[in-house]
């Protein structure tokens, strides 16, 4: 059973412990592996189910790296393609980046998917917008960018730890 873990926010300009994660998580992933290979061999239908559950746990997130993955092409249509990052979306990436742990910082969306909602929303140009799971708020600027200026944002999220970025 997967458990999510607590909200954690670095103090800015603390340095990332990317690499601690990475170190830490090898050890976790072969302890994984090896207890896994022990159910396949004493239990099959636990392990079929084990499997399914972790596949219903990734994110839509995941799911969309995965997807966009393979295909460089369109990523590279997608950024160049678009305008440059504007300074406040710089500011919320590299806020995150810096102060959000590395196996937390990965549910924000990558440039590319928000250079190209920007483009999206500035070719709609929507009276209002709905930001539901904004996490520290990339997205939201990527929107906020490209709205008109008579037009309302809503940013939603239900970890508090998060929205507090935004202040």
């Amino acid at each position: 059973a997967m458990t999510a873990m607590p909200a954690t926010v670095l103090e800015p300009g603390c340095v990332s412990c990317e690499n601690e994660w990475l170190v830490r998580s090898k050890d976790t992933e072969e302890a994984e592996m090896l207890r896994l290979a022990e159910v396949r061999k004493t239990n099959l239908s636990q392990f079929v189910r084990e499997i399914y559950d972790y596949a219903q746990h990734m994110n839509d997130t995941q799911r969309q790296e995965l997807a966009l993955t393979p295909d460089l092409e369109l990523r590279r249509f997608i950024i160049d393609s678009s305008t440059q990052p504007t300074p406040l979306m710089e500011k919320v990436y590299n806020q995150t980046m810096q102060r959000v742990p590395y196996e937390q910082a990965c549910y924000i969306c990558g440039p590319e998917q928000a250079m190209l909602l920007r483009t999206l929303v500035g070719l709609s140009q929507p009276r209002q917008a709905l930001d539901i799971g904004c996490f520290t708020g990339y997205a939201s600027s990527a929107i906020l960018d490209a709205l008109p200026k008579e037009s309302m944002l809503t940013c939603l999220d239900v970890e508090p730890t998060w929205t507090s970025f935004a202040s």
